[in-house]
C-alpha cells in the first residue's frame, strides 16, 4: 500500500539538522560563538545551512556530529522509517490493536542516536498514551521524554509530527484548556485525530460548547476516512457533553443508536457498557425511570455503577425501590469498600437527612459526573 506520510524533509533538507543542533547547543554549556571558534565553524556558514543545502553546511553537520557523538544519518533506512511511521499511525488512528508492539522497534531507532531522535521519542509517547494505565500514571511514567522532546517544539516538527506533538501536548496539558492552534497548517489527513483530542481536552475543562463543535467536525472527517471505530469513541465525549448540557432527549436518541450498532455488530463490551451509561443518565435525565428499571434489574450480575442509576429510577416509587434495596444488600459484599460508599452515598442523600453533609461529599466523590449532576440539580 502506497504511505501517506513522509519524511522526505528529514533526509533532504540540512536545515531540519540545524534546527535539532540548535536545541543541542542550546541545551550545552557553551555558547554557539565560542563552540563555532572551537570547531572552526563559520557562523553564516550555519545560517546558510538553514536556506541552502550546501557543502559547507554539510562540514557544518559532520563537525556538529563529532562533538555531540551524534551518528550520521544513514540515508538507506528511510523506507524502514516511514513504513513504521506509516503503520503507527494508522493503528493509532483506526484503533487497531496491539500498538505497543512497536515499541522495541522505536527504542532501537532511537538507540541509533542520529538526529532523528526527536520524532523516534515523540512517537514512542504516542503509542504510550493508548496504555490501559491511568492518564496520570502515564504522564508521570513518561514526563521526562516528553520534556526532552517538547524542545523541539516548532520549526524541527513537520507534519505528521507536529499535529503528533499536538497531540502528545495536549494528552500533557492535564486537563486545563488548550487553545486551538489557528496557525498550526494541518495536513487533511491528520484534522480527524486532531479534533478528537481538542474535543475530550474541551470536555474535561469544561467548554462543552467547543467540545460539540469539535465533536461535530472531528466526526466529517473521520466519516470521510471510513474510521467508524473511532466515531464510536468520539461519541462517548459527546453523549456526556449533551448531558451536561442538558440536552437529555438528544443525547437519548443519539446514544441509543449507538447502542443498537454496537449490540448487533457484536463490538467491544466495554465501548457497549459506557455507551448504556451515557444513556441511562439521558434516561434520568428525561424521568424515564421505566428504562432504566427494565434494562437493568433483569440482570443476573449488576455493578456498582448500575445500582447508582437503579437507586435514583427506583425512588420514586417504593416498591421498586425495596426492591433494589433488597437485591443490593444481598451483592453487598461483592463490592470494595469505595463501591460500597458510593452507593451508600447515594442512599443517603436521596434518604434527604443531613442533605448539606451528603452534598459536599457528591462533589467531592468520583461518582460519574453526569448522574451526579443530575442528582445535585433535581433531587
Amino acid at each position: 500500500m502506497q504511505k501517506t506520510y513522509s519524511m522526505d524533509s528529514y533526509f533532504k533538507d540540512l536545515k531540519y539538522m540545524i534546527y535539532f543542533y540548535d536545541v543541542m547547543i542550546k541545551n550545552s554549556n557553551m555558547t554557539k560563538e565560542n563552540l563555532f571558534a572551537e570547531l572552526e565553524i563559520p557562523y553564516m556558514s550555519y545560517i546558510r545551512a538553514k536556506e541552502d543545502n550546501t557543502n559547507a553546511g554539510r562540514n557544518v553537520i559532520v563537525k556538529l556530529n563529532n562533538y555531540f557523538n551524534i551518528k550520521d544519518l544513514d540515508y538507506s533506512r528511510q523506507k524502514e522509517y516511514e513504513k513504521t511511521l506509516n503503520e503507527i499511525i494508522y493503528r493509532f488512528y483506526y484503533r487497531g490493536e496491539n500498538i505497543i508492539e512497536f515499541e522495541p522497534i522505536l527504542l532501537e531507532y532511537i538507540n541509533e542516536n542520529n538526529y532523528l531522535k526527536p520524532l523516534f521519542s515523540l512517537l514512542l509517547l504516542l503509542i504510550k498514551l493508548v496504555r490501559i494505565n491511568s492518564p496520570r500514571i502515564v504522564m508521570e511514567e513518561n514526563i521526562d521524554i516528553y520534556n526532552e522532546v517538547k524542545q523541539y517544539k516548532g520549526s524541527y516538527f513537520t507534519s505528521p509530527f507536529k499535529e503528533i506533538f499536538t497531540i502528545v501536548e495536549i494528552f500533557f496539558s492535564n486537563n486545563k484548556f488548550v487553545e486551538f492552534d489557528r496557525e498550526m497548517d494541518i495536513e487533511e489527513n491528520m484534522k480527524g485525530i486532531l479534533y478528537n483530542v481538542y474535543c475530550t481536552n474541551a470536555y474535561l475543562s469544561k467548554r462543552y460548547d467547543l467540545c460539540l463543535y469539535y465533536a461535530k467536525e472531528c466526526k466529517e472527517y473521520l466519516i470521510k476516512d471510513n474510521n467508524y471505530n473511532r466515531i464510536s469513541l468520539v461519541n462517548l465525549t459527546y453523549f456526556a457533553c449533551l448531558n451536561m448540557i442538558g440536552e437529555y432527549n438528544k443525547c437519548f436518541t443519539e446514544s441509543k443508536k449507538q447502542l443498537i450498532y454496537l449490540k448487533q455488530t457484536n463490538q467491544a463490551k466495554d465501548l457497549i457498557y459506557t455507551t448504556e451509561i451515557h444513556y441511562y443518565t439521558a434516561c434520568i435525565g428525561l424521568r424515564d425511570y421505566n428504562e432504566v428499571i427494565d434494562s437493568i434489574l433483569p440482570k443476573k450480575e449488576i455493578d456498582e455503577i448500575e445500582y447508582e442509576f437503579l437507586l435514583i429510577a427506583s425512588i420514586h416509587n417504593k416498591k421498586d425501590y425495596i426492591e433494589v434495596i433488597e437485591r443490593y444488600k444481598s451483592d453487598q459484599s461483592k463490592f470494595s469498600n469505595i463501591q460500597n460508599e458510593y452507593i451508600n452515598l447515594i442512599i443517603g442523600y436521596l434518604s434527604k437527612k443531613d442533605r448539606s453533609l451528603y452534598k459536599e461529599r457528591l462533589n467531592q466523590s468520583k461518582i460519574n459526573i453526569g448522574l451526579k449532576d443530575i442528582l445535585l440539580r433535581y433531587y
